[in-house]
């Protein structure tokens, strides 16, 4: 697999394999270890699959707007 390519379609939010657009990914249940969060997706046109992984970063607090907390795990 080309990485370059890959990295490009995924920013683009398509299949990393085909280039299918978005509306071909079946995204599955999302779960977390408290650190990151991963999320199942399917291809519907090459029907290959990857697995999206997203890092906690913070967290805003909606009843007093302007509050924003940061979260670091890594130090």
């Amino acid at each position: 697999m080309d990485k370059a390519l890959a990295k490009e379609r995924l920013r683009g939010q398509k299949c990393p394999y085909c280039g299918a657009e978005k509306q071909a990914l079946a995204y599955g249940n999302v779960e977390n270890d408290r650190i990151e969060v991963f999320q199942g997706v399917g291809c519907m046109i090459c029907e290959k699959q990857f697995t999206e992984v997203y890092s906690f970063c913070r967290v805003i607090l909606t009843d007093y707007p302007g509050e924003d907390f940061r979260v670091y795990f890594n130090g």
